[in-house]
């Protein structure tokens, strides 16, 4: 049995890579659908991941009605959205931009299936922002543990400290090699991990490769 805090870090940590899975699928078939019949709106957010590009694609759905939005309206989306690397014109100038023919019946299906993905995508947006709460505050939790002693820094400590690795790869470390780093094993974190190559040897030949056998999470963390 483990430190429960611990499983409770693995846990979230899993399931926040779950959900970000779920999220990046569901912004894939948005980002799809808008090509395929939206494609301008795309140059607002490439990627359509962002909540305030969600709430102006609920005002305007479709070109036509992107056409009717007033100045005012899309600026107060953007006020609402805390949005001010884009201005109102330059939405307008993006939204009003040049279409193409398609079959009929083509915009309003797309249109339909686009609106009814956004739910889908606010609800997975509040699920990892709540998650991300939770993964904080037991990591602060593990940084006030007095296991270690006051003129040794903690884990989290140190690992946070590092140029680049934020709240994520914190978290898989500490939740994917618990044991390894409770018992300062550098070795066999490196073997868990992947990090260490598997060296094959018969008579005169040898070669080094890749580990292949290894936590996969904890390999894609160390790697960051």
């Amino acid at each position: 049995m483990g430190d429960p805090v611990v499983v409770r870090l693995r846990e979230l940590s899993r399931l926040d890579e779950e959900l970000n899975l779920c999220f990046q699928r569901h912004c894939c078939q948005l980002r799809q659908l808008l090509h395929r019949y939206f494609h301008h709106f795309l140059q607002l957010s490439p990627t359509a991941d962002e909540p305030w590009v969600w709430t102006l694609l609920e005002l305007a759905p479709t070109p036509a009605k992107a056409a009717k939005l007033t100045m005012s309206r899309i600026e107060k989306v953007l006020r609402q959205c805390h949005i001010r690397r884009i201005d109102a014109q330059q939405i307008l100038t993006a939204l009003r931009g040049p279409t193409f023919s398609l079959a009929p019946g083509t915009i309003e299906s797309a249109s339909e299936h686009t609106l009814m993905l956004l739910p889908h995508l606010r609800l997975l947006h509040q699920q990892r922002l709540a998650l991300a709460h939770r993964i904080d505050r037991i990591l602060e939790e593990l940084g006030t543990s007095t296991e270690q002693t006051a003129k040794q820094p903690r884990d989290v400590e140190l690992l946070l400290s590092l140029p680049g690795v934020g709240r994520l790869v914190t978290a898989t470390l500490l939740a994917e090699a618990a044991s390894f780093l409770a018992e300062r094993d550098y070795h066999g974190l490196r073997a868990y991990a992947g990090v260490a190559p598997v060296t094959r040897q018969s008579g005169k030949k040898a070669a080094v490769l890749m580990r292949y056998g290894c936590n996969l999470r904890l390999r894609n963390a160390l790697y960051h």
